[in-house]
């Protein structure tokens, strides 16, 4: 079984790759003939030539062998078109080879072919405009006019042709995976955006409109791409732009628009730079966004571990606590259970044998709530958000947190109001900012220079400015320290010798990745005041707390 399925996975990348490579044949067929619409004169040079940017982007997913498809298809095209054996064999063998070396080179330098960084958009250009436009275009203008004195001249425009090309076709070829254009979450949004990039274009250049109105508006498409770039991936963000791009190089083309005005040479290399721009800004404003949505990921996750560790850490103090706890009930249990026996061998009545039953029930129920809320709390859990009451996470957190102020004499306040306190929050999280904060406030009363072991209190309320649900912890603590008050939630600050310094730093994050905010101030009979303010939500399941 494992070696037929193996056949049947390199079958399908088989497969895969011969329809890159027919997919490949097809785009140089294509947009080599729509590109000859834009020639100059005699010899034709191309004004727009996007075979360099088909080849780089097919040779680097698909490997070195497409050159040689690139090569057929270029050199089938120029023979087509009237040029020489020789002339075609160069201007195919140029495209191919700049496809090839700029591969190599994105390969070498660690390009990433979805544009997730920005540096990956200045390896394209360096490497695309600079090393591969530069060996196309030495190729073609060797193939066409050959050493002549026209040879800079033409060389240049060969260059724009093909950097042009690139800029515009290579990026989305690179990017682009068929299954990821429009995800199934979203299916048509990404596509009327494309749509709207095509028919903005389209009613600037082929209205008919007076150019000196035309080409102030040619510029509305520049924000339009950031926005795309804003809200999509770079591959969607360029396919808007090659849509934009085909409207405008063909209305150019049949003299419509506001760059059909002074000629084809000059109207198109206007297009173009106008076009590269906009290609530029739109790839690095969408690599921009997707570094930044990667970065904020990462964040995240490191944030979840070191929100793990934190739990464990918090269990890992309270386990002497927890463990008294859980002793309690399964001592009632054992006890209960001996004297079931007892009266079993005594024959005594069946309601005496069920209330020792009954007893034994409970505890076990109590034993099993205190490892459900173990379990809860340790749990990684995956940033799930639900409408919780408040109420009900404070009591929970309380319940986790007693038996270690239980241990050290210190009493353990709570005071919530009668209605709901709707939060929407992942509940792991909050829990752990609440144990975390709980602890900081028992370490602090137990420190010297506090208050006779005070109490602490936790309080949650409704406010209506803003509307918010507030959570105040209270300590008697010796107070909040006045050199390094604003540093308290850095992280690696801390006063206790064997503390880490990651718990409050923690604890604040956790808070505001949920719009909250958790801020420390002095509390009013002295002592430190914790304050936690969190959005209110609409409170939908009905649970209530105990």
């Amino acid at each position: 079984m494992g070696a037929t399925a193996m056949n049947r996975g390199a079958e399908a990348q088989w497969g895969r790759w011969l329809i890159g490579q027919c997919v490949t044949a097809l785009l140089l067929a294509v947009i080599g003939v729509a590109a000859l619409n834009f020639t100059l004169g005699e010899p034709a040079v191309p004004l727009f030539w996007p075979a360099s940017g088909v080849a780089l982007a097919m040779t680097f997913r698909l490997g070195d062998i497409t050159a040689g498809v690139v090569f057929v298809v270029v050199a089938l095209l120029h023979l087509g078109f009237g040029a020489g054996p020789s002339e075609a064999v160069l201007l195919g063998g140029a495209t191919a080879a700049a496809g090839v070396i700029g591969a190599r080179l994105l390969r070498h330098f660690g390009f990433d072919r979805r544009f997730g960084r920005l540096r990956d958009v200045g390896l394209f250009v360096v490497i695309g405009a600079g090393v591969s436009s530069s060996v196309g275009a030495l190729g073609g203008t060797l193939g066409m006019v050959g050493i002549a004195e026209s040879f800079p001249e033409i060389l240049g425009i060969c260059w724009a042709a093909d950097s042009i090309g690139l800029l515009l076709i290579g990026p989305f070829l690179l990017a682009v995976d068929v299954d990821r254009i429009l995800p199934r979450r979203a299916p048509w949004s990404h596509s009327l955006w494309i749509a709207g990039g095509a028919l903005l274009v389209l009613l600037i250049y082929g209205s008919g409109m007076p150019g000196a109105i035309a080409l102030p508006l040619s510029y509305i498409v520049f924000p339009y791409a950031m926005l795309v770039a804003l809200r999509c991936s770079p591959a969607v963000t360029m396919m808007t732009v090659v849509a934009m791009a085909a409207i405008a190089l063909s209305c150019t083309a049949a003299e419509k628009g506001p760059f059909a005005q002074a000629g084809m040479p000059l109207d198109v290399f206007s297009l173009h730079a106008h076009l590269a721009m906009l290609a530029l800004t739109a790839l690095m404003l969408a690599s921009m966004r997707a570094e930044r949505d990667a970065a904020e990921t990462r964040a995240r996750e490191h944030l979840a571990a070191l929100a793990r560790a934190g739990r464990l850490d918090a269990m890992s103090m309270m386990a002497a606590g927890i463990a008294h706890q859980i002793n309690q009930p399964l001592c009632a249990v054992s006890s209960y259970a001996q004297g079931a026996r007892r009266l079993l061998r005594e024959g005594h009545s069946t309601a005496e044998l069920d209330r020792a039953l009954e007893r034994i029930v409970a505890g076990n129920e109590k034993a099993s709530d205190i490892v459900r809320r173990i379990r809860t709390f340790l749990r990684s859990g995956e940033g799930e958000r639900a409408t919780e009451d408040a109420r009900e996470l404070i009591r929970d957190s309380v319940q986790l947190i007693r038996p270690e102020y239980g241990d050290h004499g210190v009493r353990l306040e709570t005071d919530c109001n009668d209605t709901a306190l709707p939060v929407e929050v992942d509940a792991v999280a909050l829990r752990q900012v609440l144990v975390n904060l709980l602890q900081n406030a028992l370490e602090w009363v137990l420190v010297p220079g506090a208050r006779a072991r005070g109490p602490v209190r936790i309080r949650g309320r409704r406010v209506t400015n803003p509307d918010c649900v507030e959570i105040l912890i209270e300590d008697t603590g010796p107070g909040l320290p006045e050199g390094d008050r604003e540093r308290l939630f850095e992280p690696l600050v801390t006063r206790r010798a064997d503390g880490t310094g990651l718990g409050l730093a923690i604890a604040r994050s956790l808070v505001e990745a949920h719009d909250g905010t958790l801020t420390a101030e002095d509390a009013p009979g002295g002592g430190a005041l914790m304050r936690i303010r969190l959005p209110a939500a609409a409170y939908t399941h009905g649970r209530q707390a105990a």
